[in-house]
């Protein structure tokens, strides 16, 4: 089991990305979350096996009408297995 961190940075944020990224993760089995950072980028943290993640990683390039991803920093590291029942959670970042 590994775990992907990414950090993605473009028009992201109140455009419907994290619903996107959510809905696909869900369809991988993948678990994890998916939450808004104050500097403008979109935090997505999964957990499961290394070609369904490097699947996954490939898909978070989104653009469209309304998102534009710009920049995605990844980070591959062992997974812990500590993240919720097999599905991803979106977290709000609260003011």
């Amino acid at each position: 089991m590994m775990r992907l961190t990414a950090y993605i940075s473009g028009r992201i944020q109140r455009v419907g990305y994290r619903a996107k990224i959510v809905d696909l993760a869900r369809k991988m089995g993948l678990a994890g979350l998916v939450q808004n950072r104050p500097d403008g980028q979109v935090l997505v943290i999964a957990e499961g096996e290394k070609e369904d993640l490097e699947e996954f990683a490939a898909a978070l390039q989104i653009k469209n009408t309304f998102i534009e991803v710009l920049g995605i920093s990844l980070e591959y590291s062992p997974g812990s297995g500590g993240l919720s029942n097999r599905l991803i959670r979106v977290m709000r970042l609260l003011s």
